[in-house]
This record gives C-alpha cells, sequence and structure tokens, in this order.
C-alpha cells in the first residue's frame, strides 16, 4: 500500500464511513418587512425542539441537522412582533428555503401565524428522489414497504420478487436504517424491513447519489424511524382477511373464506421517561398469512413406492422374493399379506401411502417485528439514541414437486438483530460531528430435521420417491442449511457549513464482517442410476435373499441397524452404499474487512446547486485463493478410509459420518486474496430555469462489493460436488474484483401554477466487473468445472416523465411512464449466447399512478395503479442448434389496481380508524411466468411419445408438467378489514 493512500487513511482514522444521511436542513433569511433589509441577531428556532439559529449581519440563518418532519418555526428580535410558520416540511439530504418578513411591534402585539406553502417543485435537487412521510405511508393501500417501492419510477419488479432500480442487478441496492446498512452482504438483499407505522420518511434514491453514500450501484433506500415525542401517544392496528378469488382453475383451495389465515396485530406507544430529557418509541408486529398456494399430504416422508418390475430386475433378472417388514421388525411376504396382488405380472407398483390427503398450505408465513427507540438530550447541543429491532420469519417455499407430499418440505426460519448507536454533538452552530456505531446479527436456516443425527433421516435411496413425471410419493430433501452473519460498524462524519454557501461533509468507515455458513445436503446414490426403495438381506451363504421394502421407511431404518447380516449377491459393494449417508458439506468460516471514507461540498448559491464529491472503498477478503482455478491438483479423489489417501489414491479424507474433511492432501498453491482499493467521483448540478422549474445533471462513478455467496461458495475449492455421479460444483473467487458502474442522468422539473409539476429524466448507466460464473478446463484436460469471474457486463438506458397535481387540499394524483432498454452478456455452462442480449428484468415500458382523497378528519381513499410491458423469455433451443437466441420473446403484459378506504370515528377519547385494503382489485390473473415453449402461463406442449409411455403412478403426465401453473401469477385478489386505535 503506497504512503499516499496511509496518508488519506490517517486521515480518517478517527472517523468511519459515511453513515448515509437521516437529516435535513432548513436556511433562508428574515427581514424587515416595511424595508425590505435583513434583521441582524434575529431569532429563529423550531418549536418543541433544541434547534435553532440566529441570523448574520445579512440576515441569513440555517439549522442544520434536523431529523424528517413537520415542524413550526418561529422567528423572532427586539422591536418585533414574532412570526411562527406552521407546517414546514423538512427531507433527507434537502435543503428547505424558508425567509421570513417580520414587522415592527405595534400597540397591538399579537403573533403572526402563517401556513407554509408545499411546494411540488423542490428546487436544488441533483439526483432523482422521493419522499414518502408517515402519513402517506399510512394512507397507502400497501401492506409493506417494499410495495411502495416497487410504484417508484425507473423500478421493476421480476418473477422472484427482487427489487431491479434502473435495470441494475438485485444486489445493487443499499438499504438503510437510521443512516445504517441493513444490506445483508451475504445475498445482497435487506436484512431487516422496518414495519410501516415505524417510519417517519422513507428516501428512495434512483438516480446518481451522493459521496456520502456507498454499497450501491443502483440506488439507495432510506428508511429513518419515529422518535418519541414530549407528550404520550399509542396505537392499536388490527386487520384481518383473506385471499377472495374466482380463478378456481389457477388455486386451490381458496373458495373458503377464512379471516384468521390472514391477520395482523400491531401495537405503538411513545412518550417522555425524562420530560425534556429521554423520550422514547416502541412498535411491535405479529403478521400471519397461509397463504394462496396448497398442496396435500397424500403421501408422508416415510413412505415407500415400489416398481415390481424393477426390484425383480434388480435381484435375480428372474424375480426376487419380495419380503416387507412388519411392526415387529420381522420379514413377511406382501403377497400373503394382500399388499401386491400379483409379483409376477408387469407394470405393476407398490405405493404406500398414509397420508390424510388434507390440504397443506405451502407458502404460509408468520413475521414478528419489535422496535424500540431512546433518545437522549444531553445538552441543548448533544444527544444520543438508540434503536434496536429483533425480527424473525418463519415460512414454507412452494415446491411442486411435493404437492402430494406437501409435510416434506423443509422449514425455513430467519431471525436478526439490530443495534444502532448514535451521538450528535453541535460543536458549533454550523458544524455538526456524528458517531455511529452498530451491530448486526441475521440468522437463517433452512432443514427437515435440524440435528444432522436426526433418526428420522431417510437413508439415501429413500431421499426421493418418485418415478418419472409423478410427484414425489415419499422421501424429505435431506438438507441442512445455517447461515449467521454478524457485522459490526463505527462510523463517523463531521458536517460544518463553512460560510453562507459551502457545506462540507467528510467522514469514513470501518466494517467487519463473520459468516458462519454451514450447508449439508446428503447425496443420492443407487446401482445404474436408479433409486430403489429397498434393500437385499441374504443370509451367509447367499442361498436365500430378499429385496425388502416398506411403506414406513423410518422401520426400514431400525432393521438395517439391527444387526442382521446383509450381503449383495448383484453387485459387490452395493449394500455398502446403501447403508452409508454420503454427505456434500460446504462448512466456513470467513471476517471480510471493509474501508470507507468519503469528502463532498454542498454548493449553494441562488442560480445553482453543486454537489461534488470523492468516495474511496476498500475491501480485504481475508481469505486465500488458488493462484491458478486451472491448477489439474485442484480436482479431487474423495475416500472415507485414511489408508487410500496414505496410499495416494485418493487427496482428500472426507468424515463418512459428518462429511467433514479431516485431510487435504491437494497439491495446490495458495495465495492471499488481494485487498480492493477505488476512488469514485461523484458530481451533481442543479440550476433554476424559472420561478418553479429547475434543471440538473449528475454524473458518478459507483462500486460495490460482489455477494459474500459468490465470493466465498465452495470454500475448500472442490469441483466434484458429487463423488457419486461425477457432477460438477462451483467454485467462488475470493479474489472477485469490485462491480462497477458510472452513471449519467439529465434531469427537468416545472411547477405550472402552484398544483402542477412536470418532470423528465433521461439516463444512462454502463456497468461492468459484474459476477458471472464461466467453465475452466484444468490444466491437463481431465475435467472442466465453473468459476466464479467478473466477465459480465451490462448497460441502461431510460427515459422518465411524470406528473403531480393537486386538486384543491382534498385530491393529490401522480403518474409516471418509464421506458427502459437493459441488455448485458449472459453466461450459462450449458449453452452459448450471444454477447448481448435483453436481461430477464428488461421491462420497457411501465406506467404508475397514485390517486388519494382526504376529507378533513371525515374520510378518504387511495387508488395504486401499475401496468408494465411483458418481460423477456429464452425459448426452447431448436434441435441440433448449440446457439441459443437468449430472451428473444416477451411475456404477456401485466395491469394491476391496489385500492384503500378509511373512516375516521371518535369513540369517547379515543380516536379511531376503520379500513379496508383491496389488493388486485379486479382479481386479475397477473402473469409473471410462462411455458418457453407455448409463452402461455398454462399450457405447454407434450410430446406424444412421452405420453404414450408415461407411467401414471400418481398422477397423469398433463398434471406434473402443468405442476407449476399457480406460481406463473401473481397472488389472487386479497382483502383485509381493520380498525387502528390512537390514544
Amino acid at each position: 500500500m503506497n504512503k499516499h493512500l496511509l496518508s488519506f487513511l490517517f486521515l480518517f482514522s478517527v472517523l468511519s464511513l459515511s453513515f448515509a444521511g437521516t437529516t435535513g436542513k432548513i436556511s433562508g433569511k428574515v427581514i424587515d418587512k416595511s424595508t425590505g433589509e435583513g434583521i441582524i441577531g434575529g431569532i429563529v428556532l423550531l418549536e418543541g425542539t433544541t434547534f435553532g439559529a440566529s441570523t448574520d449581519v445579512e440576515g441569513n440563518y440555517f439549522i442544520l441537522s434536523v431529523p424528517p418532519g413537520s415542524y413550526n418555526l418561529k422567528a423572532s428580535s427586539i422591536g418585533y412582533s414574532d412570526v411562527k410558520i406552521e407546517g414546514i416540511k423538512v427531507s433527507i439530504d434537502v435543503t428547505t428555503k424558508q425567509d421570513i418578513a417580520i414587522s415592527e411591534e405595534s400597540l397591538q402585539v399579537e403573533e403572526v401565524i402563517i401556513v407554509a406553502e408545499q411546494e411540488l417543485v423542490q428546487k436544488g435537487v441533483t439526483a432523482t428522489t422521493s419522499y414518502l412521510d408517515a402519513e402517506s405511508i399510512e394512507s397507502s393501500p400497501v401492506d409493506g414497504i417494499s410495495e411502495l417501492i416497487e410504484i417508484e419510477a425507473g423500478i421493476t419488479k421480476d418473477s422472484g420478487g427482487g427489487i431491479h432500480i434502473r435495470g441494475g442487478r438485485t444486489g445493487e441496492v443499499a438499504y438503510l436504517i437510521d443512516g445504517v446498512s441493513v444490506t445483508d452482504v451475504f445475498d445482497g438483499g435487506q436484512a431487516v424491513e422496518l414495519e410501516a407505522g415505524s417510519i417517519q420518511e422513507l428516501q428512495v434514491i434512483t438516480g446518481a447519489f451522493n459521496a456520502e453514500y456507498g454499497r450501491a450501484q443502483s440506488g439507495v433506500i432510506n428508511s429513518v424511524a419515529k422518535v418519541g415525542g414530549s407528550d404520550y401517544n399509542g396505537g392499536l392496528q388490527i386487520f384481518t382477511g383473506d385471499y377472495l378469488t374466482a380463478n378456481d382453475d389457477v388455486w386451490q383451495n381458496v373458495d373458503d373464506v377464512t379471516p384468521l389465515d390472514n391477520y395482523s396485530i400491531q401495537a405503538n406507544i411513545e412518550g417522555p421517561i425524562v420530560p425534556g430529557k429521554v423520550t422514547f418509541y416502541a412498535n411491535a408486529r405479529y403478521k400471519k398469512d397461509e397463504g394462496f398456494l396448497y398442496g396435500k399430504n397424500t403421501y408422508n416422508p416415510w413412505d415407500v413406492t415400489v416398481n415390481v418390475d424393477e426390484l425383480k430386475d434388480a435381484a435375480t433378472g428372474n424375480g426376487a422374493l419380495l419380503r416387507t417388514i412388519d411392526e415387529n421388525g420381522n420379514l413377511v411376504s406382501p403377497d400373503s399379506a394382500g399388499l401386491i396382488p400379483d409379483t409376477t405380472e408387469s407394470g405393476l407398483y407398490y405405493i404406500g401411502q398414509s397420508g390424510e390427503n388434507k390440504f397443506v398450505s405451502m407458502n404460509k408465513g408468520e413475521d414478528v417485528f419489535v422496535l424500540g427507540k431512546l433518545q437522549w438530550v444531553i445538552t441543548g447541543k448533544s444527544n444520543l439514541s438508540f434503536t434496536g429491532i429483533y425480527d424473525s420469519q418463519n415460512f414454507n417455499d412452494w415446491g411442486s414437486d411435493y404437492l402430494l407430499n406437501a409435510d416434506a418440505r423443509p422449514t425455513k426460519k430467519g431471525h436478526g438483530f439490530t443495534n444502532i448507536l448514535t451521538y450528535n454533538n453541535a460543536l458549533s452552530n454550523s458544524t455538526i460531528l456524528n458517531i455511529k456505531f452498530s451491530a448486526i446479527n441475521k440468522v437463517f436456516d433452512e432443514y427437515n430435521y435440524k440435528d444432522l443425527d436426526d433418526d428420522r433421516h431417510l437413508f439415501n435411496y429413500m431421499v426421493k420417491q418418485r418415478f418419472k413425471d409423478n410427484f414425489f410419493t415419499g422421501g424429505v430433501p435431506n438438507k441442512i442449511f445455517a447461515r449467521d452473519t454478524k457485522t459490526f460498524n463505527f462510523k463517523s462524519d463531521l458536517e460544518s457549513q463553512i460560510n453562507k454557501n459551502h457545506l462540507i461533509k467528510f467522514g469514513g468507515e470501518f466494517t467487519t464482517h463473520e459468516i458462519d455458513y454451514d450447508n449439508i445436503e446428503t447425496v443420492p446414490n443407487s446401482p445404474n442410476g436408479n433409486l430403489y426403495n429397498g434393500f437385499v438381506w441374504a443370509n451367509e451363504d447367499v442361498s436365500e435373499f430378499y429385496w425388502v421394502f416398506d411403506t414406513d421407511a423410518r422401520q426400514v431404518n431400525d432393521f438395517l441397524e439391527s444387526g442382521r447380516e446383509f450381503i449383495d449377491p448383484i453387485a459387490p459393494g452395493y449394500v455398502d452404499q446403501l447403508l452409508r449417508k454420503d454427505i456434500w458439506r460446504d462448512k466456513y468460516n470467513v471476517k471480510p474487512r471493509e474501508y470507507s471514507a468519503f469528502i463532498q461540498d454542498k454548493i449553494e448559491y441562488n442560480f445553482m446547486t453543486i454537489n461534488v464529491g470523492l468516495r474511496m472503498d476498500i475491501f480485504d477478503p481475508n481469505k486465500k485463493v488458488p493462484k491458478n482455478f486451472n491448477d489439474a491438483n485442484l480436482v479431487t479423489q474423495v475416500s472415507f478410509d485414511s489408508a487410500d489417501v496414505a496410499d495416494g489414491k485418493a487427496n482428500l479424507l472426507l468424515d463418512q459420518k459428518t462429511g467433514l474433511i479431516l485431510q487435504d492432501n491437494r497439491d495446490v498453491e495458495y495465495k492471499d486474496a488481494s485487498k480492493k482499493i477505488n476512488f469514485s467521483p461523484r458530481l451533481g448540478v442543479s440550476f433554476p430555469v424559472s420561478k418553479n422549474g429547475y434543471m440538473s445533471f449528475s454524473y458518478g462513478h459507483f462500486v460495490q462489493t460482489p455477494r459474500f455467496s459468490d465470493l466465498y461458495l465452495n470454500s475448500s475449492y472442490r469441483p466434484d460436488r458429487d463423488f457419486i455421479d461425477g457432477a460438477s460444483e462451483t467454485i467462488g473467487n475470493p479474489d472477485l474484483e469490485f462491480e462497477k458502474t458510472v452513471s449519467y442522468e439529465i434531469g427537468f422539473k416545472q411547477g405550472i401554477g402552484d398544483n402542477l409539476a412536470v418532470g423528465l429524466n433521461l439516463f444512462y448507466r454502463d456497468v461492468k466487473n459484474l459476477k458471472a460464473t464461466d467453465d475452466v478446463a484444468n490444466s491437463d484436460d481431465t475435467q472442466t468445472y465453473q468459476v466464479n469471474t467478473n466477465s459480465d457486463y451490462g448497460n441502461t438506458k431510460g427515459v422518465l416523465v411524470n406528473f403531480e397535481n393537486r386538486f384543491g387540499d382534498n385530491i393529490f394524483a401522480s403518474i409516471d411512464y418509464t421506458y427502459l432498454v437493459t441488455t448485458g452478456r449472459f453466461t450459462n455452462a450449458d449453452y452459448t449466447y450471444p454477447q448481448t442480449s435483453s436481461l430477464d428484468w428488461d421491462q420497457t415500458h411501465t406506467l404508475n399512478f397514485f390517486v388519494s382523497y382526504e376529507q378533513s378528519r371525515a374520510w378518504g381513499s387511495s387508488l395504486i395503479g401499475s401496468y408494465g410491458s411483458g418481460y423477456p423469455y429464452e425459448p426452447p433451443r431448436r434441435e441440433g442448434n448449440s446457439i441459443v437466441l437468449k430472451n428473444t420473446e416477451r411475456k404477456p403484459s401485466t395491469l394491476n389496481l391496489d385500492f384503500e378506504v378509511h373512516k375516521y370515528l371518535r369513540i369517547g377519547n379515543l380516536n379511531a380508524t376503520v379500513f379496508a385494503k383491496v389488493f388486485n382489485l379486479l382479481d386479475t390473473k397477473i402473469i409473471k411466468n410462462v411455458f418457453s415453449d407455448t409463452g402461455e402461463p398454462n399450457s405447454t406442449e407434450i410430446d406424444t411419445i412421452d405420453r404414450e409411455n408415461h407411467d401414471e403412478v400418481v398422477n397423469s403426465i398433463d398434471e406434473y408438467r402443468l405442476r407449476e401453473v399457480p406460481t406463473h401469477y401473481e397472488p389472487p385478489r386479497r382483502v383485509q378489514f381493520g380498525v387502528k386505535i390512537n390514544f
């Protein structure tokens, strides 16, 4: 590391990365109403807070670090009447301009009250940014913040629910709470999302953002939590509902209304602990959703299905003596028990079925959210706050192959703790010091049975009970996954208004992560590639042998462990394979580190606003990596026997019970993954073009580390994931470079009168060094495997047009249109694609609108609508053609409407609101996926030969091939009714 870099680091050694903005600024001029001259030494205060300022020799004032919200601003001076401006709104990173004219005192001394004008055009903005305050969020027809984000201009949602900002990938977004990153570094998602009722303001930046924001290429989503007030207040909100749809041709078991299948209970309370000094705010929510995707528990995981023909061929070629196990563990004849009518007849299946054949939800979920926030005003110039969040999720994912064995799907559980400590100190009227420390812990588990030694784990040949084009009739995935991610940050910045025109801000960050990762999968194995549902039992001289099976695989396990002698008369070692639990395991603990620093200047003149800054990012993977991924010695020969390793027959010794590596004798040269460093300049300019209009330009470089899941995947660098069938596993690469984006944007916004605003934005983004997966052949060409690289790239260009209109004091409407073109390079181990194609989330046209009506303290309603053109998809590969035209076809377009209505009530001393929300108001079949051969969501071509040769063990071939149809649509109509009581 050179001396210039060390000097730069030392400059910020007492600081730490920019934590993103959580406050705004108020500035203006206090003048004598009669003369227009500036008032010297005037006092400007925000009522109910400790924020204030005095005017300079020209009458100018500014108030820094004001939390977002609505305030009353009071101006006073000796010899003048006080003036109060009510309803001044402050937003994150925005300078709110407010000039104040005061008059000399008259004989009648009274305070002058003025209501602040809410301008539709916010001047001085250099990047496309939208804001939603608590009131707007509460009255919107949404059930979570993510639904509000999805309808922002330039944002699209893919078929898996991922958010894409201006054509970027899902992992290119920075998620922040109170200015601290809560992005899950492992998968790029959001580690924790604030409950809607706990948010004071939501900021969404989709344009080029300032240097203080890092770890993002596409956009920033910044939530600021509410703080306690000086009075005691609280609320309780309860809603219940269900899915109400007439589309029973798509979804089954949704025709009955069961209100308790979908409900939420949320409560909040706030107030002073020490009046004038310490306040608190708390919010808690429990939410349950039974979902709308159903299967059945016709079969249990321990049920076994037997193809009698396969058993006979496997045992003798002529027909084996079939035996099953009774409840006492004894071998009995299934023929005599009437279980199989005639074992000599061809095409027979013995189907064990012990399930109840009842409907089971396959996408249900439960969520818990608890937030507490304390704020201590230490002095008039300093305060300390603490935010603590606990959240948990318990859910199941859809798995179409398990439609008749629905209880076999694994449970997915996640929980997290987020702790943020913030200290602010006004070193002077113009300089603010901010210090933050955060500790975030996110845990995620997925399993059927958490303990690897659990007796309910089935042996490998019983893991999946399925015949071609039939649903599973038993078995479980036999997977145990656990991830524990810890992130610790120390951050600081210093903000100083060095003169009237320059607001300097600089800061830095040190972040350390620790990831404990453990992924365990049993590897199914059997002779000749078939998964037989039994085992061979033979006596010592092989004069008698049986194929043993049972409807309850747990009894088979007991029989296998009963001490009987097993001999395989057909294939030596086959019984040993059946008895062995082959395990693939990727287990690691890594501790990467990040360092960042920035400096920026907000230059404000009446004729122009400029945001200019520079950011530095450093990433230390803290992991060794092979010097050459094509090293022939990287290939493994696996054994459970230490003698094989000693004799050179194998180079990797595994523990047969746990799958852990006991000895690695591969002659591979390793090196430390290099530290990555990058400098990113940012520039934004805004200038007025009329009294109510402005133009803006922004340019910036943005980088972020690839997802940790891509860096550390398969951390032992084993290309042989399955040492039984020879399958290959992708190898992660801790030495990946930063993913980089260069962004350009030109914007224009014009107010027309007092109630209409029109905006236009043009943007272009060039992206490179994206994570890809490329084929690598080892140096002696004995094996090919996949390694993560930085070879993908992309670019997006687009146009945004938006209109906002206020119709008096009661009606507000907005509409925005986005034209977007997103292209890039694809990599896939199976196909060769053209160099650039439309990306999967390339939605050319989107149109969103929002209309709200509010009759003050009486009732109100709102409607959100969204239209989107079809996403691209890949047509089938033509026979004999290895070149695939990626994403040349388009799915159908979509239209959705969500509606909300509410009524205010007064119940004694309590204020109450009753409300109803309807999602997918028209119960439209909103298509998100299609079958690639037909382009339709509910039909696919079935080859005549496949149809004729299909063995209908438990279902027809049509039922199986169309099993994904319910997931090809967005959720059906959902209705909620609720009440909120405030006290």
